[in-house]
């Protein structure tokens, strides 16, 4: 466990497979060159990650949570929904699954 989240194995098994690095040190590495040349852009995004300074939680429902969160967004930005019906369709789905159901 302990090489698979080191520099070298996070470039070998995520970096390799296009998930963004685990943490800044591995934009160093000659793989994060590949990296960015084969996902243009993404050194952006990578660049942002620096902004994030508290982890998701490990709570039961987490998941589904997030990806409903997401669809409203996504919802609000295609003008599918108003923001005001989809966040509320999100949090009812969101209860239900943060209730473990």
């Amino acid at each position: 466990m302990k090489w698979l989240t080191s520099a070298e194995g996070d470039a070998q098994w995520n970096l390799a497979q296009g998930n963004l690095p685990l943490r800044a040190s591995e934009t160093s590495l000659p793989e994060y060159q590949t990296y960015i040349k084969e996902y243009p852009g993404v050194e952006k995004l990578v660049a942002n990650l620096a902004n994030a300074k508290q982890a998701r939680p490990t709570v039961s429902g987490y998941v589904e949570m997030s990806r409903y969160v997401g669809e409203a967004i996504a919802k609000a930005m295609q003008g599918a929904a108003t923001p005001k019906a989809a966040l509320d369709e999100a949090a009812a789905k969101s209860r239900q699954a943060l209730a473990g159901g």
